[in-house]
């Protein structure tokens, strides 16, 4: 996706572990999958999952994990807190039909009336609840108002309260790449930059706290403008200004003078644009639809043709997709919805319908495609899984060879129609897919270890942009064994076909599907405008029914009733065979498979099929099953350990302000938590120690921040495996990050602060944190295999540096600048290589002593409970003292007489240029490296806590 002010590449940067469980790799080395495709929300994936707008699949999909076993519990009916165990409690069907008669003749049923018989105990079975969800449609959101004007302009007007005293308005044009002439290509992107960028009424939204910008997608184009409720400086409404710059673009000027000054932009973004991460997105994308227009019609366009059009060419194609029946105006945030309604009349109803386009006949439109059913699709049609099969057709295997590539990736899509969720049983549907995904997802990452997988990702979404549902597997693995680590997967995806998923697992994924839907009916509107509009957006697009949280909630409820193994599993094989059975005659064939590797590795497309056949032949038995506690710390060796140490917490020196209260624990850790309702039911919990890489004087070179990702990579603690440390954490939904950066290692957590389970032994969410907290610093086991997928991780970032240009150019001034101080540079791979796990422990649990930490919690929980947990799990850990000098470490300047302009040659295939200008700046707290203050300020009147890690 291509935006006025710069480029937005719609890939999911795939960062394994980033906020996932202790077994993930974090960040700090920069693992990422090179060009991942596009996903179905360009910027929100994470918040819609086939119409779900629930996180769980970005938060479960990065934890580490296996099928787990040992408290497998029977199957529920639960809703509102009512809960009925297994099938010994119900009564017969007979007597259940009896009951229900009222309901079961009808031939719809509101969803609330199901939840009610749910509750007073009319449902008692999940066949009778079964019948009735199949009559019940979804609620639509009891605030949004949709309208559509005279014209054909549709819009929707959504009331939200986060952030207050601002609102959103996004314009979006039904016409994309997808829709230009063999002429045309790069003129949706063009129109885009001249019809926004050039807009008078846009300038007038400059100076008033609002941000602008559009982005152009194979199946749009949207403009938005993000303002606050009222001009701060005259409290004049701004409504009415930043729709009056929207309607602008549909009557967009095409000056001569603007045209040639976006021309010239667009010309240099098509040159930055080009890195080996797009142009592995292009290859992705060329090969899934090679049998439509999407893999020749790519937002940039080409370059011969945009250096060519004149003024007119572009106003006609202006003019030919810039109608009113072909757009959809959205406005969302702290709004009155009928001011909101009048406004839209009187902004747009000027404008006239007008008949689409007529394509020629060379141009190759196929007739009829889905954009004659839904506006909001490209103008495309799709072979859909099972159109082509194995004994009947060859399969499609593409392979791109780059010298700028660092990792061998495989990427196996599957294409089926976006199905419209309308109905409570198109909800259950979706809800057992995610499951699915979610429960294989966690069996995969136990492979990603890196050895031979070094990253894995399975996927089905929703993709307006492409329109089509994507079911897709990516996976990075050693390019010297690239076979076996396809291998591995297939086989993972055989067994979930041929064993499903077990009673734990599905109970995990329920478990979990409640308390994140839970959280987020508490949160109600204070969800952001910008997470409610990509929602919104995609929900629109695919013609499911838009639900507020509450509504959402209860549906969620109703649908994991009485969800039986036996239905997850049926969807399962359904959702997995064109993997598990490749090469099989008569089972569906993928849409198509694409493998990426560095230049000189040995892959060929009869090589991958006779790969990917192999592991599909072979025998697959069930999944082994981990005991997973419900507790790291039971609670009589808790009870010791506050009775041996007797730990106290009590008020700090520094006063924290702004509603932060700060303490200390006799063992000197501190500790700041402030009470916050932005996100309902959530925490944020961060350990901060002052080290980081600039730590590393005296230590050997990488120790610090390989030893982090160690720290990440591992996880065993407490007596318990790194598999149960890491199911615990996916059981609580804990997400943890361990990363170090120059001045810092963090250890951060975010969690829900209720229990997840009902479980009487199951600890709560926060509880769970601090005792991972506890683990980390006080019996936290080094392990082996964890600092060699560290090192490989640091290995694979200092090649990636290398070979991108930006990436090399930045590091190359940074040399420069701080006379070559090895600590602010990517570490070598002969360094990273040459550190043992000796060295890399005693760098981090050097600074990792009690009188060196500090903890800090924001979120949603009772304060006296924090300081319980606080006092029982971190005031039991024993003393320890850093010792030694204490002052900060300070970035050295450049060597005298350094060169001051640096020049550096990346080779590429298609040369692009880069520059940056740098220099020499105060720190956070506003001190130069001479330790002098940049400026002479004024005393804080409450001294910032952050100041205590000087």
């Amino acid at each position: 996706a291509l935006c006025c002010s710069g480029i937005s590449i719609p890939s999911t940067s795939y960062h394994v572990g980033t906020k996932g469980s202790l077994g993930g790799t974090g960040k700090g080395a920069g693992r990422s999958l090179p060009g991942g495709r596009a996903a179905a929300a360009t910027h929100r994936n994470d918040l819609a999952f086939s119409g779900l707008p629930l996180p769980l699949s970005a938060r479960l999909v990065h934890h580490q994990g296996a099928a787990a076993v040992g408290r497998s519990q029977p199957a529920r009916l639960r809703i509102g807190g009512v809960e009925r165990r297994g099938r010994a409690r119900l009564q017969g069907a007979r007597d259940v039909r009896a009951a229900m008669q009222p309901l079961g003749q009808k031939d719809s049923l509101p969803m609330e009336a199901v939840a009610e018989g749910l509750q007073t105990g009319q449902i008692q079975d999940a066949e009778t609840l079964s019948q009735l969800i199949n009559k019940v449609t979804l609620p639509k959101h009891p605030r949004a108002r949709f309208g559509e004007l005279p014209n054909g302009l549709a819009y929707c007007i959504l009331p939200n309260a986060a952030p207050a005293g601002r609102f959103e308005c996004h314009l979006e044009v039904c016409a994309g790449s997808a829709d230009e002439l063999v002429s045309q290509q790069g003129m949706a992107h063009m129109c885009e930059h001249v019809s926004y960028m050039g807009s008078k009424k846009r300038e007038r939204l400059f100076g008033t706290s609002s941000q602008t910008n559009a982005q152009t997608d194979f199946h749009h184009t949207v403009y938005w403008a993000s303002c606050p409720t009222y001009r701060p400086s005259s409290g004049v409404p701004m409504l009415p200004l930043a729709l009056d710059a929207l309607c602008d673009v549909m009557e967009a000027k095409f000056e001569p003078s603007r045209v040639e000054k976006e021309r010239s932009a667009i010309l240099s973004e098509a040159a930055m644009v080009n890195t080996i991460d797009y142009r592995v997105e292009v290859q992705l994308l060329s090969a899934l639809h090679e049998e439509n227009r999407l893999k020749k019609r790519f937002p940039i366009g080409k370059v011969e043709q945009i250096k060519s059009w004149s003024n007119q060419e572009v106003k006609a194609y202006h003019a030919a997709h810039y109608r009113p029946n072909n757009a959809h105006l959205y406005v969302i945030g702290d709004i009155d919805t009928d001011e909101a309604e009048v406004l839209i009349q009187k902004t747009f109803s000027h404008l006239e319908s007008r008949d689409p386009p007529v394509y020629p006949p060379e141009e190759e439109m196929v007739i009829p495609n889905l954009k004659n059913d839904n506006r909001f699709l490209p103008p495309v049609s799709h072979e859909w899984l099972g159109t082509r099969s194995h004994g009947t057709d060859k399969p499609r295997v593409h392979i791109f060879q780059h010298e700028l590539m660092q990792s061998f990736s495989a990427h196996i899509f599957a294409k089926v129609p976006v199905e419209p969720i309308r109905t409570l049983a198109d909800y259950r549907e979706a809800m057992i897919r995610r499951i699915v995904v979610v429960a294989l997802q966690i069996r995969l990452n136990v492979h990603a270890r890196g050895k031979p997988i070094v990253m894995v990702e399975f996927s089905h979404l929703d993709s307006p942009r492409e329109g089509c549902a994507v079911c897709a597997l990516d996976l990075v693995v050693e390019s010297d064994d690239w076979q076996n680590g396809l291998s591995i997967a297939v086989r993972e995806f055989k067994r979930m076909t041929e064993h499903g998923i077990s009673q734990m697992e599905l109970q995990r994924c329920l478990s979990a599907l409640l308390s994140d839907s839970e959280q987020l009916a508490a949160q109600g509107d204070r969800m952001t405008n910008q997470d409610q509009l990509q929602y919104l957006m995609e929900n629109v697009a695919c013609d499911h029914t838009f639900m507020d949280a509450m509504q959402t909630h209860q549906a969620t409820q109703l649908v994991t009733a009485g969800l039986t193994v036996e239905e997850v599993n049926g969807v399962a094989a359904e959702l997995c065979r064109h993997i598990a059975y490749f090469g099989k005659e008569g089972e569906p064939m993928p849409s198509s498979v694409v493998a990426c590797a560095p230049s000189g590795v040995d892959v060929t497309a009869d090589a991958v099929v006779r790969a990917l056949e192999d592991a599909a032949a072979q025998d697959v038995a069930a999944s082994e099953e981990t005991v997973v506690p419900p507790t790291l710390v039971p609670a009589d060796k808790l009870a010791s350990m506050v009775a041996e140490r007797k730990p106290s917490l009590s008020d700090a020196d520094d006063t924290g302000g702004m509603g932060v209260v700060c303490k200390k624990l006799d063992n000197g850790v501190k500790v700041n938590y402030r009470t916050c309702q932005s996100e309902s039911q959530r925490a944020h919990l961060r350990v901060t120690v002052p080290c980081g890489r600039a730590a590393e004087k005296g230590f050997a070179e990488g120790s610090m921040a390989v030893g982090a990702r160690a720290m990440q990579d591992g996880g065993a603690m407490l007596g318990w495996t790194r598999e149960q440390v890491e199911l615990f954490c996916v059981d609580h939904l804990v997400v943890a990050e361990i990363a170090c950066n120059e001045e810092f290692l963090f250890l951060e957590f975010v969690f829900p602060t209720n229990k997840v389970s009902n479980e009487p032994d199951d600890v709560s969410g926060m509880e769970g944190v601090f005792q991972v907290v506890h683990g980390l610093i006080a019996d936290f086991k080094w392990e082996e295999d964890a600092l060699e997928r560290a090192k490989q991780a640091f290995v694979q970032t200092h090649e990636q540096v290398s070979k991108s240009l930006e990436a090399a150019a930045a590091e190359h001034l940074l040399d420069g600048m701080c006379g070559g101080d090895a600590r602010y540079l990517s570490i070598p791979g002969e360094k990273v290589e040459a550190l043992t796990l000796d060295q890399v422990r005693s760098a981090v649990t050097s600074r990792l002593t009690t009188d060196n930490i500090e903890l800090s919690v924001s979120g949603d929980f009772d304060p006296s409970e924090l300081e319980r947990l606080v006092t029982s799990y971190i005031g039991t850990i024993p003393a320890t003292s850093r010792g030694g000098d204490r002052a900060p470490e300070s970035i050295p300047g450049p060597l005298p007489g350094a060169v001051r302009d640096l020049f550096l040659r990346v080779p590429d295939s298609d040369e692009r240029a880069v520059a940056y200008v740098a220099g020499t700046a105060p720190n956070r707290w506003g001190f130069l490296a001479s330790g002098e203050q940049a400026l002479d300020t004024q005393p804080l009147k409450a001294p910032n806590p952050a100041k205590r890690l000087l």
